[in-house]
């Protein structure tokens, strides 16, 4: 079963009042766009290390200026970032209030798991495919590797995700029996799954940044747009840890649920 359909299927259980759905949907969004905007102030301080030295020596208020806007930007997004993670417990408790259904105490802690896990996996979709616009935007040819690769790399951890949840299912319907699976292995082959798909998003990387180099060499992307391009590439293809790990923590807890 792929990932995401699985995923907002199961969030579908979770969340059954339609108020508390659009919430949940809000917040994912946030989480998203928040390290997006991020890449904004990223791009004037790269403009300033860049440019600024010799802007200084014609227009020093100016430089100063800019940097003012550079550190409100990032204070306003790095606290945003915080926020959102403080009121995330108050929107998904609000959200299991809303939805009525009682929860049995020893699988309480399954929802709680699946809704975070839930939250974080999506989110790194979203912010993904948002980064991936972005590029367009910088150079549309860096955009375009970038969304090639980046599509590849959730196909590859969607195969990883259904073999996870096969796995998951087996290891809860055979615990009690002679053929239940050590611990250690159970955890063991999740955490290699997790990191798998980490090093798919680094692999992603490495080969979008051959795209990048080529272009800055060739004199088809400046220098203030290249550092963001490298920052913001990093920082899309790391979602991919995130996104494998929470996604395998989340077949653990669906088949509790």
């Amino acid at each position: 079963e792929p990932v995401f359909r699985h995923i907002l299927a199961v969030s579908g259980r979770l969340f059954t009042d339609p108020r508390s759905r659009v919430k949940v949907a809000l917040l994912i969004l946030l989480f998203a766009v928040i390290p997006v905007t991020e890449m904004l102030a990223v791009r004037l301080f790269s403009g300033i290390i860049t440019d600024g030295p010799g802007q200084f020596v014609e227009n020093p208020r100016r430089v100063v200026w800019q940097i003012v806007v550079f550190f409100i930007a990032l204070g306003a997004t790095r606290s945003a970032h915080h926020g959102i993670k403080l009121a995330r417990v108050r929107v998904i408790r609000s959200g299991f209030a809303a939805s009525g259904s009682a929860t049995p105490p020893n699988k309480e802690s399954w929802q709680w798991a699946l809704a975070f896990e839930m939250s974080n996996a999506l989110s790194a979709v979203v912010q993904i495919l948002m980064f991936a616009v972005l590029f367009f935007v910088f150079d549309p040819v860096t955009g375009f590797a970038g969304a090639a690769v980046a599509a590849l790399s959730l196909l590859a951890i969607s195969v990883l995700y259904k073999r996870q949840l096969v796995l998951q299912r087996d290891y809860l319907e055979t615990r009690w029996s002679p053929e239940a699976v050590a611990i250690p292995e159970r955890v063991g082959t999740r955490i290699k799954h997790s990191e798998i798909g980490a090093f798919i998003g680094t692999g992603g990387l490495l080969v979008t940044l051959v795209v990048v180099f080529s272009r800055v060499l060739g004199g088809q992307i400046a220098t203030s747009d290249a550092i963001v391009l490298f920052l913001g590439l990093r920082l899309m293809f790391g979602q991919f840890g995130t996104l494998s790990s929470s996604a395998m923590r989340f077949a653990r807890a669906a088949v509790h649920v």
